[in-house]
């Protein structure tokens, strides 16, 4: 599974775009796309060439997809202050843009972030924004802010409602093809199987099924990572690893 297919279809839409906003704009979303998708140097050229063009200057929607973009590079390998300050400019933008999908989608990863730096108030409203802006084609918006949910839901201790989020993350993600969300679904997942293999190593009592499912999932998110040329937040699944070691 890769996002080969999904990129080049918006490549030819974009290639037949009249309109050199809008043409641009989808070259963005294609640059948005190779970034999920580990080719940084893709990614990283088609934004030089976008912010070289006149219409980053004039198209505020261009421009929040340009600062999204720019947001994803770092985040593939840290939680940093730039890559927050770019999420944010990006949503401030986008914010003003009703019906637009960079709209819910900078919702959804600003959510993210913000939910990594440790600010729950931020996280719950970006997420209800992002979720009530999301239509049946903002499919890459429900993935991210479905994932984040699950994550927030996971550290409330809620896992029946951490697992149905994850769940909803997988589908899109899976409808796009997108292996970086898959990736991160498959090791929060993971994560939610670990926690009562821990109890009941305490308790005495063993749950080998579960200890095959929580392993099978941590290989899942490797794998997904090598598929996507990348290695996402890269700490994971050795995490899992020694989770599930010490739960034997």
């Amino acid at each position: 599974m890769t996002m080969i297919p999904v990129i080049s279809a918006w490549l030819d839409r974009a290639r037949d775009e009249p309109d050199p906003v809008e043409r641009s704009r989808r070259f963005a979303r294609c640059a948005m796309y190779w970034a999920l998708a580990g080719d940084g140097t893709r990614s990283r050229e088609t934004i030089r060439e976008l912010r070289a063009a006149p219409a980053a200057l004039a198209d505020p929607e261009l421009a929040a997809w340009i600062w999204l973009v720019e947001g994803l590079w770092d985040l593939g390998t840290s939680q940093s202050e730039p890559s927050l300050d770019r999420f944010r400019r990006a949503h401030a933008l986008a914010s003003c843009l009703e019906g637009r999908e960079i709209a819910p989608l900078s919702a959804a990863w600003l959510a993210h972030v913000e939910f990594n730096f440790g600010d729950p108030g931020r996280f719950c409203a970006l997420a209800a924004q992002a979720l009530q802006a999301c239509t049946p084609a903002t499919t890459a918006a429900l993935a991210r802010v479905a994932v984040s949910l699950g994550d927030a839901y996971q550290y409330g201790d809620d896992e029946g409602a951490a697992k149905a989020w994850y769940a909803h993350a997988r589908r899109a993600a899976e409808s796009l093809k997108d292996t970086t969300t898959l990736a991160s679904a498959a090791h929060n997942m993971a994560s939610v199987a670990v926690r009562p293999l821990r109890l009941n190593r305490r308790l005495g009592t063993a749950m080998p099924a579960l200890a095959t499912i929580a392993s099978t999932l941590s290989e899942s998110s490797r794998n997904l990572d090598e598929l996507a040329g990348i290695r996402f937040l890269p700490h994971y699944e050795p995490w899992i690893r020694l989770q599930l070691a010490m739960a034997e």
